[in-house]
């Protein structure tokens, strides 16, 4: 993962790269536990380490990498061709895609692009309930941190929505799978 995104403009330092592997190596363990040796074992540790890449860049940089997006997309395939729900996966994909994208337009590019592309990529790996109740998870834990930055320190700057994506996907992962 290191290398695919210091193939781009956006550098992760040796500390970023650090921190994100002790992370990975963390959740793989608890999914090794959790799981077994399992397909679910191997998606969601794969999943995990993109949703870290997404989540270290997006607090560094305020941006995420379609590449990471798409890897996200084709793990949801695979997703799809081994449970074998394509009705759901399409319409998480479609509805949250359009519902951010609405937001997005609404509120004068509040949610970026690549939040966008993100939450259509996880719509589609794991269908509208699921994705519903991360959106929830998202929310909550953005809430929790950006609503004390307004009142205390007046903080009125972007907010990278990526991490709080991914903190709601893997307590999804943890809690309900």
């Amino acid at each position: 993962m290191y290398r695919i995104i210091n193939k781009t403009e956006y550098k992760l330092n040796e500390k970023d790269f650090a921190i994100s592997s002790v992370i990975s190596i963390f959740l793989s363990i608890v999914y090794l536990i959790k799981f077994e040796i399992s397909y679910n074992y191997f998606i969601f540790s794969s999943l995990s380490i993109i949703l870290i890449a997404i989540s270290v860049l997006d607090f560094k940089y305020k941006i995420i990498l379609d590449r990471l997006n798409i890897l996200i997309a084709i793990l949801a395939v695979i997703n799809i061709a081994v449970t074998k729900n394509y009705y759901s996966s399409l319409l998480g994909f479609t509805i949250f895609f359009i519902l951010f994208l609405g937001i997005s337009l609404i509120s004068g590019g509040g949610i970026g692009g690549g939040d966008i592309k993100m939450i259509g990529a996880t719509g589609l790996f794991f269908g509208l309930t699921a994705t519903y109740q991360i959106i929830t998870w998202c929310f909550l834990y953005a809430g929790v941190i950006v609503i004390p930055r307004l009142v205390f320190f007046k903080k009125k700057d972007s907010i990278a929505l990526g991490p709080y994506i991914s903190l709601g996907t893997l307590t999804f992962i943890l809690y309900w799978i």
